[in-house]
């Protein structure tokens, strides 16, 4: 199992770099991820964008992740997209 933590804003100013090091991150074999959301507060649309990327992307490679410690406010957000929280809090 691998981590990935999120920063407290995922918007278009800093998504790029955080695709990037999500990119580093999956894809080399492991099949679970936990992705940290202790820190987000602040979302737009290309936050959420990169949020169904990556549910995409690994939903594609037969891996899956679920969230960790992820706000009510912002777990009722993403699932209203589709985006499944499994969340351990």
């Amino acid at each position: 199992m691998k981590k990935i933590e999120l920063p407290a804003e995922l918007k278009i100013h800093n998504i790029q770099e955080v695709l990037e090091d999500i990119t580093k991150k999956i894809g080399d074999g492991v099949v679970k991820y936990n992705v940290s959301a202790s820190k987000l507060t602040q979302i737009d649309a290309s936050g959420l964008q990169l949020m169904l990327v990556l549910k995409h992307e690994l939903k594609k490679q037969n891996e899956k992740f679920q969230f960790e410690k992820i706000s009510e406010s912002m777990s009722t957000l993403l699932e209203s997209y589709g985006i499944e929280i499994n969340s351990k809090k």
